[in-house]
This record gives structure tokens, C-alpha cells and sequence, in this order.
């Protein structure tokens, strides 16, 4: 007896049929749209409001600018450190506006 339980739940089993499962489910898809659409809009909205509370960058950047200045004029020493001096000089009230 139990055997025969066995099999006919076995058979059972097997006969699902995976069309009808889709089906059933699309007519209630159908049925209750509303619904879903109102679901899908809340889970959306919450979660967007928890990343925007919950973040909180975790990131520095820092930066090295070495200026060096290749002239023709580089025999006169004194020229050329003038030159570097001015540049640097330039260039550092420059970058901060550029980064930024």
C-alpha cells in the first residue's frame, strides 16, 4: 500500500506542468498590476534613500607637481633659477583652481 502511495506521489510529481505554472502566474501579474508597479516604486524610493543616508565617502587624492624648465638659456644660471622660481611661482597659484 504504501508502495503504491509512493509511485502515485512519484507520478505526481512528474506532471507538473511548467506552462501552467508561467500561466497562473501571469494572470496574476495581470490581476494585480497596480500593485506590482506600487511595490517595485517603494522598494526603489526606500533604497535610495538608504544609499543616499548611508554613504559616506571613503577616498583621499593627493598630488605631487615637480615644475622643471628646460631654456636655451640654460649656460646663465642665474636666468634659469629666475625662470623656475617664476614659474613655479605661476604655476602653483594655477593648479589649485585647475584641481578644483
Amino acid at each position: 500500500m504504501e508502495k503504491q502511495q509512493n509511485n502515485l506521489r512519484e507520478e505526481e510529481l512528474e506532471k507538473m506542468d511548467l506552462l501552467a505554472i508561467v500561466d497562473d502566474i501571469w494572470r496574476g501579474l495581470k490581476r494585480f498590476w497596480l500593485l506590482c508597479i506600487v511595490v517595485v516604486v517603494t522598494c526603489a524610493i526606500v533604497s535610495a534613500f538608504a544609499v543616499i543616508i548611508a554613504f559616506t565617502p571613503t577616498y583621499e587624492a593627493y598630488s605631487t607637481f615637480v615644475v622643471n624648465s628646460k631654456t636655451a638659456y640654460s649656460d646663465n644660471a642665474a636666468y634659469t633659477n629666475y625662470y623656475n622660481e617664476t614659474s613655479a611661482s605661476q604655476l602653483s597659484q594655477t593648479f589649485p583652481y585647475i584641481l578644483t
